[in-house]
């Protein structure tokens, strides 16, 4: 809502005309950031958030300010993963059903059921997520594995007493 001639707008009106002054507060190229160890200044994760930084037309110091809260956000989860998963592992060795003494026999199954139904995009997916940890995970890999026997071998009838004619094969009903 504008302001009536000849009155000054409110307090609250000059944050949209501070932010209207501020259209150019990104440098035309941002200098090196500080990076957390271990990443490479090369890395996609990087270009893409410098790019989202120069979207939101940040300056050098916005820009860190805002990478450093991603690359917080990012170790925050990565924790946080890491911390179920260890919590998923710990209720599947304590799970009533698969768990206990037979856990490592039960896992084989269960692997057995995820080389026999899964692809290696799943295997994948399991691992860098840390769900191959989780109970239900387990759970329902570990039936599908018992659904997957090994071969054996299928044992025919047992053999007929004494020669018989060739009558007595062909009407096995007829001639006792």
């Amino acid at each position: 809502m504008d302001a009536a001639p000849g009155t000054e707008p409110a307090a609250g009106d000059n944050t949209q005309q501070q932010a209207d002054t501020q259209t150019s507060a990104a440098p035309a190229e941002y200098t090196d950031f500080t990076l957390p160890e271990g990443m490479d200044k090369d890395s996609a994760d990087l270009t893409a958030l410098v790019a989202d930084a120069k979207a939101l037309n940040l300056d050098q110091a916005g820009a860190q300010k805002f990478l450093d809260r991603e690359f917080a956000r990012t170790k925050q989860h990565a924790e946080n993963a890491k911390t179920a998963a260890t919590f998923w592992a710990t209720q599947a060795k304590e799970d009533k059903e698969f768990g206990g003494e037979n856990l490592k026999q039960n896992l084989a199954v269960a692997e057995r059921g995820l080389d026999a139904y899964g692809t290696p995009q799943l295997k994948q997916l399991l691992a860098a997520t840390g769900l191959s940890n989780h109970p239900e995970i387990i759970r329902m890999l570990w039936k599908a594995g018992q659904t997957v026997k090994e071969d054996s071998i299928v044992n025919g009838g047992g053999a007929v007493n004494g020669a018989r004619s060739t009558a007595q094969r062909l009407f096995p009903h007829m001639n006792p």
